[in-house]
């Protein structure tokens, strides 16, 4: 199987705030958006073309050309001749690597799931960072990066891309992920999550709490032969933070060096 052609795309780098010494070219056969659609001959040339994006994914081990992402992102239903992991060059243009039909395994347990890409032989090479595997200590700021649903199919133009990053803190830790003080965006999901130039886990959801219980309304309650008042409470304030698996879940699974 060839690789697609690759797509003109505009890209764009949005920071909120960005992770310190980290900028667009660190992307670059990376970070990578999971897109559905068709791959078809453009000229005699094979071509994918985008219907929408599903979610984000990174490289972890570029040699085999082996990428992670979460099963929500990429069930088994879409995999592998519908999508293509697409990664960006220094041209500023979006290649579509090709899903290797072999590649796809599921890690038990969790919502994540490994996949493996045919990589081209040319343009921008797989790269991937060290994992951290030891714990992290609470308020440490971690960065999200990923590409939301921005990226869009348009046969008339270019892909329109943004690439962002959320950042936050840790703010508590549980036995396999941990929770940071902002919720993830849509389309973060299976986003690469780093702390400095060390990856330390991947987002997959967001958890909320209800902080504070008031009562807003009472209303009458017929009970036997009385009638009772009873209160209704309302959860007035709600907490959300995002969530991502810790690094050392994903590196144990794939036996990563």
């Amino acid at each position: 199987m060839r690789d697609a052609a690759p797509q003109r795309a505009r890209a764009s780098c949005a920071w909120s705030p960005g992770p310190p010494g980290v900028d667009v070219v660190s992307f670059q056969g990376f970070i990578g958006a999971i897109a559905v659609g068709e791959l078809t001959a453009n000229g005699g040339k094979p071509f994918f073309n985008v219907r929408h994006v599903l979610g984000s994914g990174f490289i972890v081990d570029p040699v085999r050309g082996v990428g992670v992402t979460n099963h929500h992102v990429l069930p088994e239903a879409f995999w592998p001749s519908q999508v293509a992991f697409y990664t960006l060059g220094p041209d500023g243009s979006w290649r579509a690597h090709i899903l290797h039909p072999e590649g796809y395994a599921r890690m038990p347990a969790h919502d994540v799931v490994r996949f493996r890409v045919i990589t081209p032989s040319s343009g921008t090479p797989l790269r991937t960072y060290p994992f951290h595997t030891g714990e992290l200590k609470l308020s440490v700021p971690v960065s999200a990066l990923g590409l939301p649903r921005d990226l869009m199919a348009d046969p008339s133009g270019p892909i329109s891309v943004t690439i962002r990053a959320q950042t936050g803190h840790v703010v508590s830790g549980y036995h396999d992920d941990i929770e940071v003080d902002v919720p993830f965006i849509q389309g973060m999901s299976g986003s690469p999550v780093v702390a400095g130039d060390r990856i330390v886990g991947i987002a997959y959801r967001n958890r909320q709490y209800a902080l504070e219980q008031r009562i807003l309304e009472s209303e009458e309650v017929s009970e036997g032969d009385g009638v009772t008042r009873r209160e209704v409470h309302r959860y007035e304030e709600v907490l959300r933070f995002g969530v991502f698996y810790k690094a050392k879940i994903i590196k144990d699974w794939l036996q990563l060096p």
